[in-house]
């Protein structure tokens, strides 16, 4: 038998301010093919919102990324973990998909998603993930499928929504749950 340590990388609430409800979401993370990368960037196209994306350049998908923006992406580049919270602020919605075919990522949670706690933000994330569950069990956002087109539909029924009611939700979670003061 191996016991296991879970870290949970939460962060303590930031003070709360509402989203700006002006159908914007934000990826700010590694570029990689396990995160969805192109598929939230190639979904733009569908969808009637606007998308900030950062990240390192660790691969090619940065150079992909940054050719394939188009009206309704923002590529930024590498930012801070001040700029982080700042383009969190800034957003409905944060984007967290992770691949379940990735065993480590069907497993570990998407620092990402304690971000959005801790500042009141909706989330989507991919079902059969643990950062998919965490969102089903705080009720902080929708989960779908890692498919491009289930995606689509679920950004779009998060956004016509009320997705603020979500960031409440996430931003109780990190109060009362989610924070180092607890954990």
């Amino acid at each position: 038998d191996i016991d296991a340590t879970f870290v949970v990388l939460c962060r303590d609430p930031e003070p709360y301010t509402p989203p700006p409800n002006d159908r914007s979401l934000c990826y700010l993370g590694p570029l990689h093919k396990n995160r969805f990368t192109k598929e939230m960037v190639q979904a733009m196209d569908h969808i009637d919102a606007h998308l900030v994306v950062a990240g390192p350049r660790t691969n090619d998908l940065y150079d992909w990324v940054l050719r394939n923006a188009g009206p309704r992406v923002s590529f930024i580049g590498r930012i801070s973990e001040m700029e982080v919270t700042q383009w969190t602020r800034a957003s409905d919605v944060v984007v967290t998909m992770l691949n379940p075919a990735d065993r480590c990522l069907r497993v570990g949670l998407a620092n990402k998603l304690f971000d959005a706690m801790s500042l009141g933000r909706a989330a989507i994330g991919t079902r059969g993930t643990a950062t998919g569950d965490l969102i089903e069990e705080t009720i902080m956002g929708i989960t779908c499928e890692y498919d491009i087109e289930d995606y689509i539909y679920a950004v779009s029924a998060l956004l016509d929504t009320d997705a603020s009611a979500g960031g409440r939700n996430a931003y109780e979670a990190c109060k009362s749950r989610y924070n180092w003061q607890i954990e």
